[in-house]
């Protein structure tokens, strides 16, 4: 790669590190999805580490915004706006979150969200929740196994999201969705039966709650395929397989696609044997298109243009350019390897996500990222 004269490489990320007014909806129109929800945000980035998660790297350090400055935020929506969506709740610390939820209901404002995660829920944000006339919510265990959410650093056991399935019931809520990824480093079969086995565990703890006010919590699964991001740890590792390749290694897209399709059969045919239980999946040929564009360099921009100009199937159009599937998104690489987001400088340390990314392999934990002391991953200065 080069640059042209005067231009820097890498492009150094610039970042604002306080806030005093959070980022908010500036523009509600009738014709747009979300007409008459007013969205805020609570902060940047996140301090958990998930090695599946491009937000939780290329945004570090975490800033999260105290909540005078989300409260400053809200105050600029309009005075007939009463539906309000949280960006970043899975991050927002307790204290934050019980004076945001405190200012809603004396403002008398519904809550609205994408998900939750399943240790933050307390009793302040259920009040809220109820208030709200809230009938579903999102909690995303992403992993399948309590081992595969090691794998990905997502930090919740099974114990957290029994806990949580219990208190959004008891909330009122009638509908529980359950993010889930398959096709995630090292997963096996075992993974997979361990979480038609929580769903039942589920069940045990939230129908007697549902058979008691007459009406059962539906549990919606979403499944949706693994797709490696840059600057994330799991960057190396290819798409839709368990098993690390070797460098210049190439996997068959065939045989990724037939596994995923089989590992989400597998999860539907086990949930059938549950009542109130509705299965969704994507498909895995639409994912492994997501994956090229997530990992695809300048050559990939041919191939989009034929797809544009001449209806091409992306297959096809992949094949025109004398290109493969495997050559990007389906190859070993080593620590050595060069990517074409290079060209941006996060500030995170390759060598740093190469030693997660084989944490990872071998399901180790890494703590929460903390600026004040923490000097592992190279964005707060030397590690």
């Amino acid at each position: 790669m080069t640059a042209r004269a005067g231009a820097p490489l890498p492009i150094e990320r610039l970042s604002l590190a306080k806030c005093k007014k959070a980022s908010h909806s500036e523009l509600l129109s009738p014709d747009a999805e979300f007409s008459n929800l007013y969205l805020t945000e609570l902060g940047r980035g996140c301090s958990r580490g998930c090695r599946f998660c491009a937000a939780g790297f290329i945004y570090r350090p975490p800033r999260l915004w105290d909540a005078d400055a989300v409260i400053r935020g809200l105050r600029e929506r309009s005075d007939d706006v009463r539906r309000i969506g949280l960006l970043g709740m899975e991050m927002a610390n307790n204290a934050t979150m019980d004076e945001i939820s405190a200012y809603l209901l004396e403002s008398g404002c519904a809550l609205s969200f994408s998900s939750l995660r399943a240790d933050r829920i307390n009793d302040k944000l259920l009040h809220l929740l109820s208030q709200s006339n809230l009938k579903s919510v999102a909690i995303a265990p992403d992993g399948t196994s309590e081992r595969l959410r090691k794998v990905i650093n997502k930090g919740l056991d099974q114990a957290d999201l029994l806990r949580a399935a219990k208190r959004l019931t008891e909330a009122g809520i009638l509908k529980l969705k359950l993010y889930v990824m398959v096709g995630l480093p090292t997963e096996t079969c075992e993974d997979l039966q361990e979480l038609i086995d929580l769903i039942g565990l589920i069940k045990k703890e939230i129908d007697p709650i549902g058979k008691s006010r007459g009406w059962l919590t539906e549990i919606l699964l979403s499944v949706n395929c693994f797709i490696p991001k840059p600057w994330t740890p799991f960057q190396y590792h290819p798409f839709g397989i368990n098993k690390k390749l070797d460098k210049d290694e190439e996997y068959p897209a065939k045989q990724a696609i037939t596994q995923l399709k089989e590992k989400i059969a597998f999860l539907k045919q086990g949930v059938k044997q549950f009542d109130n239980v509705h299965f969704q999946a994507d498909k895995p040929d639409n994912a492994m298109f997501q994956a090229l564009l997530s990992k695809g360099d300048r050559r990939i921009a041919n191939v989009l243009y034929d797809m544009a100009a001449h209806g091409l199937p992306w297959k096809k159009s992949i094949k025109n350019h004398n290109l493969s599937t495997e050559q990007f998104i389906l190859c070993g690489s080593s620590s050595t390897s060069y990517f074409p987001w290079y060209i941006i400088d996060h500030g995170i340390s390759a060598e740093y996500l190469w030693k997660e990314y084989h944490k990872g392999l071998s399901a180790a934990l890494t703590d929460p990222c903390d600026p004040l002391i923490c000097r592992r991953c190279g964005v707060c200065g030397e590690i």
